[in-house]
């Protein structure tokens, strides 16, 4: 039977309380910056494709390069303070080119920006060699993500799609659900793209709406998260569960349930937003059980 507390367990309470998610988040090795000016004698490298990077789970890159970098490789940032590049490589399979998703998988969070920066970059290299405008071959550009065009200097910048990703919660129970494309038992939070038009509040009501069949009440922004995976920026928000019941839209969604801090599924891996916002919440709840 679930411990209904004398003060119920809201979104807003948790922010009166535990203060704001994106003030516990770790700061990451990996950090973008200018373009280093002085002449370079050591860089990190990582080599990789849409596919996945080279490289081996024991020897994860990057990899220390004790040379300056070659004309193919595109300046990402900064690893560890030292600069760090990305040396696009063809379409090509090999035991040594592990999937980006294996590499989400075994990653902690201080690799995972550095990866989802080089796997949306690498799309952007590839998908931009030519002007979408003219056809022109584009050069790229020396101070930022970007290839120009010579013969009419149209640009194109790396493609950021803005989702919501969102845990609808209700006192001690929040709504989570499987996807037909997770594995077994896995649940997670409900997302969705941002359309034309649209606030992030707006859509993820629509959403949610649309998913599950709930209305919702109060909805409190906790934090964001770059996806690579469809070039997704992941907007993080805490949703009150207002009426309805569960319909399920079955393109979309196999299963959703109200979950509880004693009844866990298969969860998101902890570098990912998902998985962030179900933790916050469950220390919400282990907070107002004291």
């Amino acid at each position: 039977m679930a411990i209904v507390p004398l003060i119920p367990i809201t979104a807003a309470n948790c922010f009166a309380d535990l203060g704001m998610l994106a003030a516990t988040q770790t700061q990451d090795a990996f950090q973008r910056a200018p373009k280093p000016k002085d002449p370079i004698t050591e860089h990190w490298l990582i080599q990789a494709n849409a596919q996945g990077a080279l490289g081996t789970l024991s020897q994860a890159p990057p990899h220390l390069i004790l040379e300056p970098p070659t004309t193919s490789c595109l300046f990402i940032g900064y690893w560890q303070q030292k600069p760090v590049y990305l040396q696009p490589i063809e379409v090509m399979e090999t035991a040594e080119l592990i999937p980006w998703r294996t590499w989400f998988q075994h990653t902690d969070s201080q690799h995972f920006a550095l990866y989802s920066t080089c796997a949306q970059v690498w799309h952007w290299w590839h998908e931009h060699i030519f002007c979408g405008r003219c056809g022109q071959q584009t050069l790229i550009a020396d101070h930022e993500f970007a290839r120009i065009c010579p013969a009419c200097a149209h640009t194109s910048y790396p493609r950021i799609s803005p989702c919501i990703i969102t845990l609808v919660v209700d006192g001690e129970r929040f709504l989570l659900a499987h996807s037909p494309r997770f594995k077994t038992g896995f649940y997670s939070t409900l997302a969705g793209f941002i359309e034309a038009g649209e606030s992030a509040e707006q859509a993820l009501r629509r959403e949610v709406y649309e998913e599950v069949g709930l209305h919702l009440g109060r909805l409190h922004y906790l934090g964001s998260q770059s996806w690579p995976f469809s070039h997704s920026l992941m907007l993080g928000y805490l949703a009150e569960y207002q009426a309805g019941d569960i319909r399920l839209d079955e393109e979309e969604i196999t299963d959703a349930a109200w979950f509880s801090a004693d009844n866990l599924p298969l969860l998101p891996p902890q570098f990912a937003i998902s998985r962030q916002l179900i933790d916050y919440y469950l220390t919400c709840i282990a907070a107002h059980r004291q």
